[in-house]
């Protein structure tokens, strides 16, 4: 380690949002992608037409060493992801300048880098070309990749035909496995199966022997916390604090604590179509009545009160509220999806209520995000929108509980003893 793979200074982004469309290209890379790619139409968005510019990075210069391995945190809209895609050739930026010395693979959000058209086995030449590969390069490394991704049967199907978590098995073994020098990986992991992320950080722990530089986003800090040397800590497209990893999560900890103090209607950091948005929150117990924190093995309601416009057909409607630890460990997946049904119809603006029988947390703080999709389309979407607290309870009869330090959940459970006979 000490040559520098990437250098970044005074990069800038700005976006005129009455002027830029999807269908302008903006350089080679861009252009070799759309070649393909059929125009997408969008549904209007309920947070507004999009006027005036908006600066996605502001100023930004850093460092990165050969064989680095550096976490890039920040809440959504910070300009992670437009910092990747500069790196990655596409985008280019508005000042400033990155020098990336070496190839770059990417596996940014699902949609970048493939075309739906092409099959499985045509999208890895079709990505390696783009990466600057000769056909003789990824021939030598197909039979990993088809391997490492277990898509193998579907090898020869458009990837169209793909669920996410195939398109994300392919995306990454292309990038983990083509020779590139610098591997950026945004939040997608997070789509794939536990099983297969599994197999995908090791992967990534055997790229850091071989001290490839890799650049991570993420939201899940002890993943930022297990695999990263140092962090960047991003907000507004500015950076806030760079360094020390423990201080860097420290910080960001800190700000989303305090973000969540904020109205939920008023928050930016959010995506979606914005059909159904989410605007507030509150927690209730059994009783309906309004609290601050929740007790372990009593009843917990999560509330969640949202708007459409007041003609809006809500059809065919998913929620979801993924429960998560203080560091964004992923708990559990809270989903009308899975124990009940989509609704078929819904308020055009009402209160979701998730009821959970016996809270089974042990005392400490939480967050959860938020999610719901209207007729197959993301609505709206939006990390640590809400946060509770979790207070010693009577989960067992005898009100006592593990010691602390040995995980999150609380099972109820019995024991017995018999005797064997010699």
């Amino acid at each position: 380690m000490g040559q520098l793979a990437v250098v970044a200074e005074n990069l800038g982004k700005e976006y005129n949002l009455r002027k830029y469309t999807e269908n302008s290209p903006l350089n080679i890379k861009e252009s070799l992608s759309r070649l393909f790619l059929k125009p997408i139409n969008r549904r209007p968005s309920a947070y507004g037409q999009g006027t005036g510019m908006v600066r996605a990075l502001d100023n930004v210069s850093f460092e990165i060493k050969q064989g680095e391995v550096v976490g890039i945190i920040g809440r959504n809209g910070a300009g992670k992801t437009t910092l990747f895609k500069i790196m990655s050739k596409i985008t280019k930026p508005t000042s400033g300048c990155v020098r990336v010395h070496g190839r770059v693979g990417s596996l940014l959000e699902v949609g970048t880098g493939f075309h739906p058209d092409l099959t499985g086995r045509e999208n890895i030449y079709f990505n390696g070309i783009i990466l600057g590969m000769k056909h003789r390069e990824i021939s030598r490394r197909f039979e990993e990749i088809v391997e490492f991704s277990g898509i193998g049967e579907f090898l020869d199907t458009p990837i169209k035909f793909y669920s996410n978590g195939m398109y994300v098995r392919l995306a990454f073994a292309v990038a983990a496995h083509l020779d590139t020098d610098i591997l950026l990986i945004d939040e997608i992991l997070s789509v794939g199966d536990t099983r297969f992320q599994k197999k995908c950080f090791e992967k990534i722990g055997e790229e850091i022997k071989k001290e490839r530089t890799v650049l991570f986003i993420s939201h899940n800090m002890s993943v930022i916390n297990a695999l990263c040397s140092r962090a960047i800590l991003l907000d507004k497209g500015r950076i806030l604090a760079e360094g020390n990893k423990e201080a860097v999560i420290n910080e960001y900890i800190n700000r989303i604590y305090q973000l969540m103090e904020t109205d939920l209607g008023s928050r930016s950091d959010r995506s979606g179509s914005g059909v159904m948005k989410f605007v507030n929150y509150h927690l209730e117990n059994a009783q309906g009545q309004s609290v601050k924190a929740f007790r372990s093995g009593e009843e917990a309601v999560i509330a969640v009160e949202y708007v459409s416009h007041p003609h809006e057909r809500l059809q065919n409607v998913s929620v979801s509220f993924v429960l998560n630890d203080f560091l964004g460990n992923n708990i559990t997946d809270l989903a009308n999806r899975v124990s009940g049904e989509i609704w078929p119809q819904a308020p055009s603006r009402g209160i979701v209520r998730c009821r959970i029988k016996k809270l089974p947390l042990v005392p400490g703080s939480y967050t959860f995000n938020v999610f719901c999709r209207v007729e197959g389309v993301i609505s709206d979407m939006l990390h640590d929108a809400g946060k509770f607290d979790v207070e010693v309870g009577s989960f067992f009869a005898n009100s006592k509980l593990p010691d602390s330090g040995v995980g999150v959940m609380l099972m109820d459970h019995e024991w017995t003893v018999t005797e064997v006979n010699s």
